[in-house]
C-alpha cells in the first residue's frame, strides 16, 4: 500500500515544487518531479530505481525518457546560427537547448526536464527555486537544471520511458502563437 497526500496549489511549476520541497521528510533520498501530463510505460519506476543505483553517489538528477517525441535533429544550417547541435542534452552559446526526448541510449546531460526528472533531495534544498510569473513557463526548467549540471552528474535514463500528452496547437488561436512565440523568446534570452 502506497501512502499519498494531496496537496493544492497555484498553477506553475516553481511555486508546485517549492511547496513540495517544504513538505518532504528529511529521511527521503530521492524526489520524482512530474508533469501532470505524464503516462508511465511499464517497468519505467524500476528502470530509474536501476539507474540510480548505478551512477556515481555525486549525480543530481536522472530523467525519464520521454517517447512519442522526436528525437534530436541537427541540420547544418541551423548549427551555423547556434540553433542545433548534432549531440542531443547540450546548452548552446545562444540558449537553446538540444533535445533529450526519445533515447536509444543512457545519455550524460547538461539539463534536465522539470516534468520527468528524479532528484536528490538535498540537491533541490541547496539551488534556489525563484519563482517567475508566467503563463508559460518555457525554459524554466533549463534555467534551473542548467547550472546544476555545471556543478553535479545530470542523466537521462534511455529505459525508463514515458509519454506525455501534447497540447492541440492547431487550436490556438494567432495571439495564442504570438505570444508563445515572445515568451519562448524571452525565456531563452
Amino acid at each position: 500500500l502506497l501512502p499519498v497526500e494531496y496537496y493544492t496549489s497555484e498553477p506553475g511549476q516553481i511555486g508546485q515544487r517549492n511547496q513540495g520541497i517544504s513538505l518532504l521528510m528529511e529521511s527521503t533520498r530521492l524526489v520524482a518531479t512530474m508533469d501532470d501530463d505524464t503516462v508511465f510505460k511499464k517497468n519505467s519506476v524500476t528502470e530509474i530505481i536501476k539507474f540510480w543505483n548505478s551512477v556515481e553517489p555525486e549525480t543530481a538528477g536522472v530523467g525519464f525518457n520521454i517517447v512519442g517525441h522526436p528525437p534530436n535533429r541537427h541540420t547544418w544550417l541551423r548549427g551555423i546560427f547556434v540553433a542545433s547541435n548534432p549531440e542531443p542534452g547540450r546548452v548552446l552559446k545562444s540558449g537553446i537547448n538540444t533535445s533529450i526526448t526519445n533515447l536509444n541510449q543512457n545519455l550524460r546531460t547538461e539539463w534536465l526536464t522539470g516534468g520527468a526528472t528524479v532528484w536528490r533531495q538535498d540537491i533541490l534544498k541547496r539551488f534556489e527555486h525563484r519563482e517567475i510569473r508566467s503563463k508559460w513557463s518555457i525554459g524554466e526548467d533549463l534555467i534551473f537544471s542548467y547550472p546544476i549540471g555545471q556543478k553535479f552528474p545530470l542523466y537521462v535514463c534511455s529505459s525508463a520511458n514515458l509519454e506525455t500528452e501534447e497540447l492541440e496547437l492547431k487550436n490556438l488561436t494567432i495571439n495564442h502563437h504570438i505570444y508563445r512565440g515572445k515568451a519562448q523568446y524571452l525565456w531563452l534570452l
